[in-house]
């Protein structure tokens, strides 16, 4: 099984390809502080990832609070990211940082951010616990609703994007998974999302 923190390269690539400055809140100069783990040069977060322990544990607990503090800050936003659980968007970022050792882990995950930006959950929406076979996650309900839109426009699904798990985005799941090379385990886990993200961003739609 692929180590849960070790991310999507699919959406570690689109990432890669929108590397321009990000622009979060700043001074007049746009210049802001960065404090914690967030500083550490990216190197040594994708070090964390392979060991583990309470150097890994720190930049999870980092990335919780960096997270939360663009759901308080950001425009209609409730959840910036569509990805559940801090695991797979360490993952995420640490793809990054394989490719750019010297930037900051901060710098790293504000260009995560925007890519998962526009893909984030605008209103308070539950968190729902999805078990098939021996596969399980966590989805958002508007993350689902997501997914099924994003199925519908590859050609996948012809059902309504209405955020309930049914046989039908099942189905749809795994035909999509099945084609991507990806686990089937017909649920919208996090590389199930990511690779519908990067898909769109391909495209060009949302």
């Amino acid at each position: 099984m692929r180590n849960r923190w070790k991310g999507s390269v699919a959406v570690a690539a689109v990432a890669l390809a929108l590397m321009a400055p990000a622009a979060p809140a700043a001074d007049g100069e746009g210049n802001y502080a960065v404090r914690g783990p967030g500083t550490q040069p990216c190197s040594r977060l994708a070090e964390a990832v392979e060991a583990g322990g309470p150097a890994l544990a720190a930049f999870a607990t980092w990335m919780d609070g960096y997270l939360s503090a663009r759901n308080r800050t950001g425009e209609e936003t409730f959840d910036v990211s569509p990805i559940a659980g801090t695991g797979p968007m360490i993952g995420v970022v640490r793809n990054i940082c394989q490719a750019n050792p010297e930037a900051s882990v901060e710098t790293a995950t504000a260009r995560v951010l925007e890519l998962l930006t526009p893909y984030r959950v605008e209103r308070r929406s539950p968190m729902v616990e999805l078990e098939l076979g021996d596969a399980s996650t966590e989805v958002r309900r508007a993350t689902l609703a997501l997914v099924q839109r994003r199925l519908a426009a590859e050609g996948f699904y012809d059902g309504d994007a209405s955020g309930d798990y049914n046989s039908a985005t099942r189905r749809a799941i795994q035909r999509y998974q099945e084609e991507r090379d990806l686990a089937v385990t017909g649920l919208p886990d996090s590389d199930t999302v990511l690779w519908l993200i990067r898909d769109a961003e391909q495209s060009g739609a949302q």
